[in-house]
């Protein structure tokens, strides 16, 4: 890549030189400022946990709203209100903190804050906050639990286990002894 320099002059310019030493100095800084990494890290960690939140949803049930029956969607849906039913998904919910549900729960991510009676499924990651309440069921296959949750059922967290690979069998050849 060629650039100019002070005097006008093109120049070639190696990028990747260029790139090391604006990463060494980053790292100098970085170092300079002892919780600067811790924060960033931090910063991450908020951002994974508000990807419900930065969601748009293909459901939304807000607050006062009260619904019944049977609610089936592919990626993401909030409840805020009343829901008595079933809700079926390869996707995820939120249950926000004045919701109550009243019913049986099958999803790949759920994040639970309000009430909740009836069983949940969740075949991946279920996050339970200090104000949730369920009562029923839980199979999930990771979970996290905040003090102050209450839980009054059977809880089983069993993680998804890879079938077993079987090894091919050779077969043995007999040689004969020279």
């Amino acid at each position: 890549m060629f650039k100019k320099n002070s005097k006008g002059i093109l120049e070639e310019k190696n990028i990747l030189q260029e790139e090391y030493n604006t990463s060494e100095r980053d790292s100098l800084t970085m170092a300079r400022q002892p919780y600067s990494g811790l924060e960033q890290l931090r910063n991450k960690v908020v951002q994974k946990n508000e990807t419900y939140t930065n969601q748009s949803p293909e459901i939304h049930i807000k607050e006062n709203a009260k619904v019944e029956g049977s609610i089936t969607f592919e990626s993401f849906a909030i409840i805020d209100g009343y829901f008595k039913g079933e809700i079926l998904s390869k996707g995820s919910i939120k249950i926000g903190p004045q919701a109550i549900v009243k019913a049986d729960l099958h999803l790949e991510e759920a994040y639970i804050e309000g009430i909740v009676e009836g069983d949940l499924c969740v075949s991946k990651k279920l996050v339970l906050k200090n104000s949730a309440k369920v009562t029923g069921d839980i199979v999930a296959s990771s979970i996290t639990v905040d003090e102050g949750v209450s839980i009054l059922g059977k809880l089983h967290v069993q993680r998804k286990t890879q079938p077993e690979e079987k090894e091919e069998e050779t077969p043995f050849k007999e040689e004969p002894l020279v």
